[in-house]
């Protein structure tokens, strides 16, 4: 008869204690970057947001430099995590936040990146600490949606081209004011014109 001993249970997967994570192509500083009203806005409404603050706009009217700006600044301010993810394809999101989930210590052991994403939605639903997570650039709310956090101190910024699709990802954002903040957490900033 062969008995297991508590020695030889493999423990359950626990995340790593990681003091500081920033990941991601964070875009550098522009050489010509002008500090605009949406800066201060999105600033603002994120402070006020409890998840999600949704930045739309024209290709080229600045939404990831602005990102980009505020991530410079979280970093600069100690932010436990900062973190800036491709969300054009689901496939380019996933691969960012198992990158982010192997960080933590928590991916999924067989590499696949769906179930990472999943567990770090979940981490980051109870993690307390104060960050930000960046999706640049996403395509499609209802690929994004499930991703995201529900809770916890980890805050996402999400830029994107398509507005009309984000309002629905936003209940009650019918016209959408800049900076109003909407009853589930998301809200919704506008740079330049729709």
């Amino acid at each position: 008869m062969s008995f297991t001993t508590i020695n030889q249970l493999q423990p359950l997967q626990k995340p790593e204690v990681v003091a500081r994570v920033v990941i991601g192509e964070i875009p550098q500083l522009p050489a010509h970057f002008i500090s605009r009203d949406e800066l201060s806005q999105v600033r603002k409404v994120l402070s006020q947001s409890r998840i999600a603050v949704v930045v739309t706009g024209m290709r080229g009217v600045g939404k990831s430099q602005l990102a980009a700006a505020i991530a410079r600044d979280e970093i600069d301010r100690g932010a436990g995590l900062v973190a800036w993810i491709n969300a054009e394809a689901l496939d380019s999101t996933r691969a960012g936040l198992s990158h982010l989930a192997e960080r933590f210590g928590i991916a999924d052991p067989d590499g696949d990146s769906a179930k990472s994403a999943q567990c770090l939605r979940d981490y980051l639903s109870s993690r307390s600490q104060h960050g930000l997570l960046v999706l640049d650039n996403a395509a499609d709310p209802d690929l994004i949606r499930p991703l995201l956090p529900t809770a916890g101190g980890t805050k996402v910024l999400i830029t994107s081209v398509l507005r009309l699709k984000f309002v629905q990802f936003i209940p009650g954002c019918v016209g959408g004011g800049v900076g109003s903040v909407r009853g589930d957490g998301a809200t919704e900033v506008r740079i330049g014109a729709q």
